[in-house]
C-alpha cells in the first residue's frame, strides 16, 4: 500500500513538473525566433582588432553579431538571432568565436584516443559529442 501510495505521488509530481515546463514556453522557444548570446571577456575595441586574425566563418558570425557592452564592465556582449537552419552548429560557433577572441586559439577537446573502446566508453564519446552542441553536461 505504502508503495502504491509513493508511486502515485511520484507520477503526480512528475505530470506537475510537465505542465509548469509546457506552460512556460514561449513563442521565442520556437526555432528560429531566439537569440543567442555570449560575453567575451574583451572590449569591443579589442573585438575589432582581433577580428582580422579570425577564419571566415567565425568572422561571418562576428559579422552577424550585435555588440552590447556586458553588465559591470565585464567586456562585450555578442548576440547572434537563431535563423533556425542550424541552431546547434551556431551555437558551438560562437562558443569558438568567444575562445578564439578571448585566448587567441581554440582549445582542442580531451584526446581519449589512446584508450581502449568499451561500451561505457562509446557512451561517453556520444555524450561529449552533444554536449559540445547542445550545451553542457
Amino acid at each position: 500500500m505504502r508503495g502504491r501510495l509513493l508511486a502515485v505521488a511520484a507520477l503526480g509530481a512528475g505530470a506537475a513538473t510537465a505542465v509548469a515546463l509546457r506552460r512556460g514556453r514561449t513563442a521565442l522557444d520556437a526555432p528560429g525566433r531566439g537569440t543567442l548570446a555570449v560575453t567575451v571577456a574583451v572590449t569591443s575595441d579589442e573585438v575589432d582588432a582581433r577580428a582580422a586574425d579570425l577564419d571566415d566563418e567565425l568572422g561571418a558570425l562576428l559579422a552577424r553579431a550585435r555588440r552590447t557592452p556586458a553588465p559591470g564592465g565585464r567586456g562585450t556582449e555578442l548576440r547572434v538571432d537563431d535563423d533556425g537552419h542550424d541552431r546547434a552548429g551556431t551555437r558551438q560557433t560562437l562558443r569558438l568565436l568567444k575562445q578564439r577572441l578571448e585566448t587567441g586559439s581554440v582549445m582542442p577537446p580531451d584526446d581519449l584516443s589512446g584508450r581502449p573502446p568499451t561500451p561505457q566508453g562509446l557512451v561517453l564519446d556520444a555524450v561529449l559529442r552533444a554536449a559540445g552542441r547542445e550545451g553542457r553536461l
